[in-house]
Protein backbone atom coordinates (compact mmCIF):
# COMPACT_ATOMS: atom_id res chain seq x y z
CA UNK A 1 0.00 0.00 0.00
CA UNK A 2 1.51 3.65 -0.90
CA UNK A 3 1.05 6.32 1.61
CA UNK A 4 0.31 10.11 0.77
CA UNK A 5 3.05 11.11 2.77
CA UNK A 6 1.56 14.71 2.26
CA UNK A 7 -2.00 13.79 2.88
CA UNK A 8 -0.73 12.42 5.92
CA UNK A 9 0.67 14.95 6.77
CA UNK A 10 -2.68 17.29 6.30
CA UNK A 11 -5.09 14.83 7.75
CA UNK A 12 -2.47 15.04 11.15
CA UNK A 13 -2.58 18.65 11.07
CA UNK A 14 -5.99 18.96 10.72
CA UNK A 15 -6.57 16.48 13.69
CA UNK A 16 -4.28 18.34 16.02
CA UNK A 17 -6.28 21.67 15.11
CA UNK A 18 -10.19 19.50 15.81
CA UNK A 19 -8.06 18.56 18.78
CA UNK A 20 -7.23 22.15 20.04
CA UNK A 21 -10.80 23.51 19.24
CA UNK A 22 -12.38 20.64 21.00
CA UNK A 23 -10.70 21.18 24.05
CA UNK A 24 -11.07 25.30 23.83
CA UNK A 25 -14.64 24.32 23.01
CA UNK A 26 -15.41 21.70 25.94
CA UNK A 27 -13.85 24.82 28.44
CA UNK A 28 -15.99 27.33 26.81
CA UNK A 29 -19.31 25.35 26.88
CA UNK A 30 -18.21 24.20 30.76
CA UNK A 31 -18.19 27.78 31.79
CA UNK A 32 -20.96 28.14 29.74
CA UNK A 33 -23.34 24.96 31.19
CA UNK A 34 -22.38 26.59 34.73
CA UNK A 35 -23.89 29.94 33.73
CA UNK A 36 -27.11 28.46 32.94
CA UNK A 37 -27.39 25.75 35.07
CA UNK A 38 -26.66 28.40 37.52
CA UNK A 39 -29.53 30.12 36.80
CA UNK A 40 -32.25 26.80 37.73
CA UNK A 41 -33.84 25.53 40.91
CA UNK A 42 -31.82 23.00 40.74
CA UNK A 43 -29.36 21.22 43.77
CA UNK A 44 -26.11 22.34 44.13
CA UNK A 45 -24.91 19.14 44.06
CA UNK A 46 -26.54 18.37 40.63
CA UNK A 47 -25.47 21.58 39.45
CA UNK A 48 -21.94 20.53 39.72
CA UNK A 49 -22.48 16.84 38.78
CA UNK A 50 -23.92 17.97 35.45
CA UNK A 51 -21.17 20.41 34.81
CA UNK A 52 -18.27 18.03 35.18
CA UNK A 53 -19.52 15.82 32.52
CA UNK A 54 -19.84 18.71 29.68
CA UNK A 55 -16.02 18.77 29.60
CA UNK A 56 -15.37 14.70 28.81
CA UNK A 57 -18.54 14.27 26.41
CA UNK A 58 -16.90 17.49 24.19
CA UNK A 59 -13.50 15.51 24.35
CA UNK A 60 -14.43 12.51 23.73
CA UNK A 61 -16.64 14.04 20.32
CA UNK A 62 -13.61 15.62 19.20
CA UNK A 63 -11.41 12.11 19.93
CA UNK A 64 -13.94 10.38 17.73
CA UNK A 65 -13.47 13.77 15.08
CA UNK A 66 -10.09 13.83 15.00
CA UNK A 67 -9.36 10.20 14.48
CA UNK A 68 -12.25 10.05 11.31
CA UNK A 69 -9.58 12.43 10.02
CA UNK A 70 -6.65 10.23 9.87
CA UNK A 71 -8.46 7.58 8.36
CA UNK A 72 -9.15 5.63 11.57
CA UNK A 73 -12.66 3.81 10.99
CA UNK A 74 -14.96 4.51 13.52
CA UNK A 75 -16.59 1.18 14.03
CA UNK A 76 -12.74 -0.06 14.72
CA UNK A 77 -11.79 2.44 17.20
CA UNK A 78 -15.67 1.41 19.00
CA UNK A 79 -15.19 -1.94 19.11
CA UNK A 80 -11.82 -1.84 20.31
CA UNK A 81 -13.07 1.04 22.52
CA UNK A 82 -15.69 -1.98 23.44
CA UNK A 83 -12.66 -4.56 24.54
CA UNK A 84 -10.95 -2.22 26.52
CA UNK A 85 -14.20 -0.80 28.39
CA UNK A 86 -15.00 -4.32 28.78
CA UNK A 87 -11.90 -5.61 30.71
CA UNK A 88 -11.51 -2.06 32.44
CA UNK A 89 -15.25 -2.36 34.08
CA UNK A 90 -14.07 -6.18 35.00
CA UNK A 91 -10.83 -4.64 36.80
CA UNK A 92 -13.39 -1.46 38.19
CA UNK A 93 -16.33 -3.45 39.80
CA UNK A 94 -15.63 -1.44 42.79
CA UNK A 95 -15.59 2.07 41.12
CA UNK A 96 -18.67 0.79 38.95
CA UNK A 97 -20.45 0.68 41.98
CA UNK A 98 -19.78 3.83 43.55
CA UNK A 99 -20.86 5.30 40.31
CA UNK A 100 -24.72 3.20 40.60
CA UNK A 101 -24.18 4.64 44.06
CA UNK A 102 -23.78 8.02 42.94
CA UNK A 103 -26.94 8.09 40.49
CA UNK A 104 -29.16 6.12 43.34
CA UNK A 105 -28.00 8.60 46.11
CA UNK A 106 -28.57 11.53 43.29
CA UNK A 107 -32.03 9.91 42.53
CA UNK A 108 -33.01 9.37 45.73
CA UNK A 109 -31.79 12.58 47.87
CA UNK A 110 -31.50 11.60 51.27
CA UNK A 111 -29.15 15.29 51.32
CA UNK A 112 -28.39 18.21 49.74
CA UNK A 113 -25.96 20.25 49.30
CA UNK A 114 -24.63 21.76 52.81
CA UNK A 115 -27.32 19.29 54.88
CA UNK A 116 -25.36 18.04 57.61
CA UNK A 117 -24.96 14.09 57.95
CA UNK A 118 -23.80 11.59 59.62
CA UNK A 119 -22.65 8.94 57.18
CA UNK A 120 -20.55 5.71 57.27
CA UNK A 121 -19.32 6.85 60.97
CA UNK A 122 -18.26 10.48 59.68
CA UNK A 123 -20.33 13.79 60.45
CA UNK A 124 -20.01 17.17 58.10
CA UNK A 125 -21.51 19.58 56.12
CA UNK A 126 -21.88 18.15 52.72
CA UNK A 127 -19.72 19.89 50.25
CA UNK A 128 -20.29 17.64 46.80
CA UNK A 129 -21.60 14.47 45.67
CA UNK A 130 -19.37 13.29 42.59
CA UNK A 131 -19.65 10.28 40.17
CA UNK A 132 -17.47 8.44 42.66
CA UNK A 133 -17.40 9.86 46.05
CA UNK A 134 -19.14 12.20 48.81
CA UNK A 135 -17.05 15.34 50.03
CA UNK A 136 -17.58 15.75 53.53
CA UNK A 137 -16.41 19.28 55.44
CA UNK A 138 -16.17 18.11 59.44
CA UNK A 139 -16.92 20.52 62.13
CA UNK A 140 -12.66 20.97 62.90
CA UNK A 141 -12.60 22.09 59.70
CA UNK A 142 -11.26 18.97 57.76
CA UNK A 143 -12.67 17.18 54.48
CA UNK A 144 -13.17 13.57 54.31
CA UNK A 145 -14.05 12.14 50.68
CA UNK A 146 -16.27 9.01 51.41
CA UNK A 147 -16.83 6.42 48.42
CA UNK A 148 -20.35 6.66 47.41
CA UNK A 149 -20.98 2.87 47.68
CA UNK A 150 -19.96 3.18 51.21
CA UNK A 151 -21.73 6.00 52.18
CA UNK A 152 -25.48 4.30 50.08
CA UNK A 153 -25.08 1.09 52.14
CA UNK A 154 -24.90 2.58 55.18
CA UNK A 155 -27.20 4.63 57.32
CA UNK A 156 -27.16 8.21 56.67
CA UNK A 157 -28.53 10.93 59.57
CA UNK A 158 -29.00 13.75 58.12
CA UNK A 159 -29.67 16.85 60.66
CA UNK A 160 -30.89 19.94 59.31
CA UNK A 161 -33.72 18.46 57.63
CA UNK A 162 -35.10 20.39 60.40
CA UNK A 163 -34.86 23.20 61.85
CA UNK A 164 -34.65 21.94 65.60
CA UNK A 165 -33.44 19.22 67.48
CA UNK A 166 -32.20 17.54 70.88
CA UNK A 167 -29.61 17.64 72.72
CA UNK A 168 -28.67 14.77 75.34
CA UNK A 169 -26.21 15.40 78.29
CA UNK A 170 -25.55 13.13 80.78
CA UNK A 171 -23.85 12.96 84.14
CA UNK A 172 -22.77 10.60 86.77
CA UNK A 173 -22.84 11.62 89.97
CA UNK A 174 -21.89 9.29 93.69
CA UNK A 175 -24.51 7.18 95.03
CA UNK A 176 -24.42 9.26 98.28
CA UNK A 177 -24.97 12.48 96.38
CA UNK A 178 -28.65 14.77 96.99
CA UNK A 179 -30.49 14.28 93.83
CA UNK A 180 -33.09 16.82 94.88
CA UNK A 181 -29.90 19.51 94.52
CA UNK A 182 -28.09 17.98 91.35
CA UNK A 183 -31.52 17.99 89.89
CA UNK A 184 -32.31 21.31 90.84
CA UNK A 185 -29.04 22.34 89.54
CA UNK A 186 -29.35 20.64 86.06
CA UNK A 187 -33.24 21.97 85.72
CA UNK A 188 -31.70 25.76 86.03
CA UNK A 189 -28.85 24.91 83.78
CA UNK A 190 -31.41 23.59 81.05
CA UNK A 191 -34.29 26.32 81.19
CA UNK A 192 -31.33 28.78 81.75
CA UNK A 193 -29.69 28.42 77.93
CA UNK A 194 -30.78 31.33 75.92
CA UNK A 195 -30.55 28.83 73.07
CA UNK A 196 -32.96 26.01 74.24
CA UNK A 197 -36.19 26.18 73.57
CA UNK A 198 -39.80 25.81 75.31
CA UNK A 199 -41.60 24.08 73.17
CA UNK A 200 -40.92 20.97 74.17
CA UNK A 201 -39.36 21.85 77.30
CA UNK A 202 -36.16 20.39 78.70
CA UNK A 203 -36.52 17.32 81.13
CA UNK A 204 -34.32 15.65 83.48
CA UNK A 205 -34.28 11.38 83.49
CA UNK A 206 -32.63 9.22 86.22
CA UNK A 207 -31.38 6.95 83.78
CA UNK A 208 -30.65 4.47 86.57
CA UNK A 209 -27.20 3.16 88.58
CA UNK A 210 -24.48 2.36 86.63
CA UNK A 211 -20.76 0.32 88.71
CA UNK A 212 -19.65 4.38 88.94
CA UNK A 213 -22.66 5.72 90.57
CA UNK A 214 -26.56 7.06 89.60
CA UNK A 215 -26.87 8.20 86.27
CA UNK A 216 -28.43 11.68 85.07
CA UNK A 217 -29.53 12.30 81.51
CA UNK A 218 -30.72 16.02 80.45
CA UNK A 219 -32.42 16.77 77.55
CA UNK A 220 -33.36 20.21 75.82
CA UNK A 221 -34.18 21.63 72.22
CA UNK A 222 -32.45 23.91 70.36
CA UNK A 223 -31.94 24.89 66.81
CA UNK A 224 -29.62 22.54 64.85
CA UNK A 225 -27.47 25.21 64.39
CA UNK A 226 -26.20 26.06 67.93
CA UNK A 227 -26.85 22.15 69.13
CA UNK A 228 -22.71 22.07 69.91
CA UNK A 229 -22.90 25.23 71.71
CA UNK A 230 -25.41 25.06 73.84
CA UNK A 231 -24.26 21.35 74.89
CA UNK A 232 -21.05 23.08 75.57
CA UNK A 233 -22.32 25.90 77.33
CA UNK A 234 -24.92 23.57 79.59
CA UNK A 235 -22.38 21.48 80.65
CA UNK A 236 -20.10 24.21 81.97
CA UNK A 237 -22.71 25.64 83.65
CA UNK A 238 -23.83 22.40 85.93
CA UNK A 239 -20.21 21.53 86.40
CA UNK A 240 -19.96 24.77 88.44
CA UNK A 241 -23.01 24.47 90.20
CA UNK A 242 -21.89 21.05 91.29
CA UNK A 243 -18.63 22.40 91.99
CA UNK A 244 -20.32 25.29 93.90
CA UNK A 245 -22.56 22.99 95.99
CA UNK A 246 -19.73 19.95 96.44
CA UNK A 247 -21.41 17.43 94.32
CA UNK A 248 -18.68 15.03 92.79
CA UNK A 249 -18.86 13.25 89.42
CA UNK A 250 -18.56 9.34 89.53
CA UNK A 251 -14.71 8.67 88.09
CA UNK A 252 -13.02 5.35 87.85
CA UNK A 253 -10.99 4.52 91.00
CA UNK A 254 -12.46 7.22 93.12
Amino acid sequence: MDWNWTDLLYQGLYAVIVCGVGYLAAGWLTGLANMAIGRTPLDPIVRRLVVSLVRPVVLGITVFAALSLVGIPITTFAAMAGAVTLAVGMAMQGSLSNVASGALLLSLRPFNANDVITAAGHTGKVRSLKLFATTLETPDGNTITLPNDVVFKGPITTYTTTPNGRIDLTWVVKPDTDLDKAAKIIDEALAGDERTLEDPPPSLTYAGVTELGIELVGRAWTPNDDKLVAKSAIHAVVLKGFQKAKIQLATRGV
